[in-house]
């Protein structure tokens, strides 16, 4: 995994709140607003405004455009997902389209087809290292210039 932030979300809520969860059983189209934490496990066509952790679980196919304070990725996204502090990519996650936080942890498994917006300068950090206290070591991305590339 890789981690661009210095902790790892949970899914378990701060304070005491439950996850409310949507099941398997379920279709939603249009919009999903909601101030607490969510999992959702269901087919989703349409978007979302969780003032909390919105959890995209294994079994879910979001279709849209999902936003929330913190998201977890474990299923299949196709849209853009926008979290204003983290967003978490779980090994079983599949996205198309864009993904947008100033935090972003993403496991190595993790198939994406999607552009990265960050609003910050963070380097990233393989996680193994991170739990073993070494540092990673990040190759230069120093590249020769040749006026051939230059417009």
């Amino acid at each position: 995994m890789l981690l661009y932030d210095e902790e790892i979300i949970s899914t378990s809520c701060a304070g005491g709140n439950n996850l409310i969860q949507i099941p398997q059983n379920i279709n939603i189209a249009g919009e999903i607003r909601c101030d607490g934490s969510i999992e959702v496990m269901c087919r989703v066509e349409g978007e979302s405004d969780i003032k909390g952790l919105l959890v995209i679980g294994k079994d879910c196919v979001w279709i849209g455009k999902a936003v929330a304070d913190t998201v977890i990725v474990e299923g299949f996204v196709e849209g853009s997902i926008i979290a204003r502090k983290k967003i978490q990519i779980e090994p079983s996650a599949q996205i198309i389209g864009s993904i947008t936080a100033p935090s972003i942890l993403i496991a190595k498994s993790a198939k994406l087809n999607c552009e990265i917006f960050m609003d910050n300068n963070k380097q990233p950090i393989d996680l193994e290292d991170r739990r073993n206290n070494r540092p990673l070591a990040i190759p230069s991305l120093d590249f020769p210039q040749d006026s051939r590339h230059l417009g």
